[in-house]
């Protein structure tokens, strides 16, 4: 006999429709999550593309690049460098950018982090308490709440930072200083912004997460409805 969700034969490793529409699902998110990533990435290769611009100019750099082999290493290998480069830097932003929603939706994570706080329990502080010891305590005390503020405020740097390098790559007013282009927005000249270099900041800014957040969601729903016994796909 059969019963709900202790039923192995219902939670078998059968393939079905369900399993055809998330792989499609999931390899056409790739795709674009690829692509969201280059158009992320491109701005931090830019940087990198005008700070080697000035690198270059230095003597002991066109020395290197003179040189017979070496030199033809270098330009062979420079622009995969670069991008390479970009991508080491984009990526410890893009992480912490995305981790603390993706950890709040862990439904793991927020037990681990609620039976933590319940299991340390409070430490008291004593009035002949050092001042290293009140100040431990109190560190110890507010561990897990300091640690969540904390990553939410790093999200928020790297979110600032990547702002800024966007901006920068994909000016809202082209040809005006940013200092003026604030200054025209503030005023509302919205008019002047260019819209595909508006597109190109949120692009930048947002997809990578949206991308990752839909595809968390999307399991969800695809575990849920495996578990269920009710579904016949």
């Amino acid at each position: 006999m059969q019963t709900g969700f202790g039923s192995k034969r219902k939670r078998g490793k059968s393939f079905g429709l369900l399993d055809i529409f998330i792989l499609c699902l999931y390899a056409g998110a790739g795709a674009a999550l690829v692509w969201f990533a280059a158009m992320n990435i491109a701005p931090y290769k830019a940087l990198l593309d005008n700070a080697g611009a000035e690198f270059v100019k230095n003597g002991f750099m066109a020395f290197v690049l003179w040189l017979p082999l070496i030199g033809n290493l270098f330009r062979t290998l420079g622009n995969a460098t670069v991008w390479i480069g970009a991508f080491m830097i984009w990526l410890p932003v893009q992480i912490v950018e995305v981790l603390p929603g993706v950890l709040w939706r862990h439904h793991g994570f927020l037990e681990a982090v609620v039976s933590a706080s319940d299991s340390n329990g409070y430490v008291a502080i004593k009035d002949n308490d050092g001042v290293t010891i009140k100040s431990a305590k109190k560190t110890l005390n507010n561990f897990i709440d300091g640690f969540l503020r904390q990553m939410w405020l790093y999200c928020i740097g790297a979110y600032l930072i990547d702002l800024a390098i966007c901006c920068w790559y994909y000016p809202l007013i082209p040809g005006v200083s940013w200092d003026k282009a604030v200054s025209l927005l503030l005023l509302g000249q919205w008019r002047r912004i260019n819209t595909a270099n508006l597109f190109g900041v949120i692009s930048t800014l947002f997809a990578v997460e949206i991308v990752v957040h839909v595809l968390i969601s999307v399991w969800m729903l695809y575990k849920f409805l495996k578990g269920s016994s009710n579904v016949k796909l």
